[in-house]
């Protein structure tokens, strides 16, 4: 499965930040984009490519999921924009791509589902997430 801006496999990898996230993570057996078609590679690339944005952005599922999907300097863009004037809410509906928007509020409501169907207690964002400035 292919994207219409070429990104690839499950996890929708760019061959860019495919190819960065190997050699990064030292990832053996990567050589060529058509490998991100194969799911156990795109899954290996894509899990340690959310590592490195999830740690980038302060484990902040906003920051990494608006990275994860825009890129991570994008974002670095968005937050000096907004340079710590507004809420949680606020930046997510700031976000300048719609597809963007759309796919953090999905991570979002997807985890809160997901925290109560393994009967934990489910929050769309953490205390960190909703206190923080953006």
């Amino acid at each position: 499965m292919k994207s219409p801006v070429g990104a690839s496999g499950l996890m929708q990898i760019m061959p860019g930040t495919a190819t960065h996230t190997v050699k990064m993570f030292s990832i053996p057996g990567y050589s060529s984009p058509g490998q991100l078609l194969d799911p156990e590679t795109n899954i290996n690339i894509g899990t340690s490519y959310l590592q490195y944005v999830y740690q980038q952005f302060g484990n902040n599922r906003i920051f990494a999921s608006a990275a994860y999907n825009a890129g991570p300097g994008r974002v670095r863009t968005w937050l000096g924009n907004s340079a710590g004037r507004i809420d949680a809410v606020a930046f997510v509906e700031s976000i300048p791509f719609s597809e963007t928007r759309g796919y953090v509020k999905n991570v979002l409501a997807y985890d809160a589902y997901y925290r109560y169907f393994m009967g934990d207690k489910p929050t769309l964002m953490s205390a960190t997430e909703w206190g923080r400035r953006y």
